[in-house]
């Protein structure tokens, strides 16, 4: 789910991440400190399409003034397909629910942050 800024600050501009994976390969894509959406999800997709030229990748969150993770499975050297995501204004709060929703109450074993960021993050 979409995570948007309650309010922002006066005179601060709100800036946008985003997480796009490609479902066939499960590799993934993040953006973060967009100054819009449109350019977060642009951004996540372009990434996540580098990854093994992706043709497949679509965006799953966004936040703004917030953080996302996505969490996937790989068992023995292989993913068993199973994946989650979240939007969150704290990233370790994100973080706990893409694993949760990755594991799908503990059916999937495995599962690992792929990626994570907050929306003011700075690389």
């Amino acid at each position: 789910r979409p995570c948007a800024p309650a309010s922002t600050p006066k005179g601060k501009q709100t800036t946008y991440a985003a997480v796009a994976i490609s479902p066939s390969s499960l590799n993934t894509g993040i953006s973060w400190a967009a100054a819009s959406l449109a350019r977060a999800q642009q951004l996540a997709i372009q990434y996540c399409a580098e990854q093994g030229n992706n043709k497949d990748c679509k965006v799953v969150t966004w936040a703004g003034d917030a953080c996302v993770a996505i969490a996937v499975s790989h068992g023995t050297g292989h993913s068993d397909g199973s994946w989650g995501f979240s939007a969150k204004s704290k990233l370790s709060a994100a973080k706990a629910q893409a694993i949760s929703f990755c594991s799908n109450g503990k059916k999937y074993k495995g599962c690992i942050i792929q990626q994570s960021a907050c929306s003011d993050d700075r690389p």
